[in-house]
């Protein structure tokens, strides 16, 4: 009988035990302030991955600015370009011919076409950099193509087209990769501008040939078309020659203004 009265005491006081035990711990959970979970539509957004590839962007040439907090003294003037929106971006493979000339120089408005680089590194506060392939001056170009056809289109020419063809839709082709045949009338191939019937000039720009529909000295040279090529020339790209007819694919920058082509590889 005692033994039973002990069994039952026991339990009675392990219930008790437990009972406050359970007690102390809802009271202490109940003090905790749990961090309340983040709300999704205000996590912040992983970075983005810089945007790379073809740009065209027009502004004023620079001198790039530091990064904001960098306390630095220095008369370097690394150039650059800032659009009307404020952003400024780093130009490589600029023309050292067109920088001593003063083509390119701080202060004018210019257009640039190239290859947008992401540069996290960079010293400057700047968007990105931008290898560029063509870069000419904003002012003046009115007096180029602008009183020529551009006319519109409704598809692109599967077909390859007459330089003419192409000045004339150079708006409407404008990014477009299209093909395009013509006669070589002027070269400029490793650093050396050659023209028929004239000394070849030392130069420094990327390779590129001048394509028309003649060599005939009476065309309209406004339609020569220059066809900017690779740094690492192809054996046949070495040995193009004035007079020689070429077809090849090409993309188009056009404007109103002005029509440039890049070989496509």
């Amino acid at each position: 009988m005692n033994s039973q009265k002990t069994v039952l005491f026991v339990l009675i006081a392990g219930l008790l035990v437990f009972s406050e035990v359970a007690w102390y711990l809802t009271f202490l959970n109940s003090n905790i302030n749990y961090p309340e979970p983040y709300p999704l539509e205000k996590r912040p957004a992983p970075p983005e991955e810089p945007e790379t590839g073809e740009i065209t962007i027009e502004g004023e040439i620079v001198c790039l600015p530091h990064k904001p907090g960098e306390a630095i003294i220095t008369f370097e003037c690394a150039f650059g370009i800032k659009t009307s929106a404020g952003k400024y971006y780093g130009l490589t493979n600029l023309n050292t011919e067109d920088l001593i000339s003063g083509k390119i120089a701080i202060g004018k408005k210019m257009r640039v076409f190239g290859t947008l680089i992401a540069d996290p590194q960079s010293k400057y506060d700047i968007v990105d950099t931008i290898e560029v392939v063509l870069i000419e001056e904003i002012e003046g170009l009115e007096q180029g193509l602008t009183s020529y056809s551009d006319l519109s289109l409704d598809s692109i020419p599967k077909t390859a087209i007459s330089v003419k063809y192409l000045v004339e839709h150079r708006s409407a082709l404008n990014g477009k990769e299209v093909k395009v045949k013509g006669v070589i009338v002027r070269t400029q191939l490793e650093g050396v501008d050659c023209q028929e019937g004239e000394p070849c000039l030392l130069v420094y720009p990327q390779p590129r040939i001048f394509i028309a529909d003649t060599v005939e000295e009476s065309r309209d040279k406004n339609y020569d078309l220059p066809v900017i090529l690779s740094f690492e020339l192809s054996e046949e790209e070495n040995r193009y020659a004035v007079g020689q007819t070429l077809e090849m694919k090409v993309t188009v920058i056009g404007t109103k203004e002005s029509v440039n082509l890049v070989k496509y590889y």
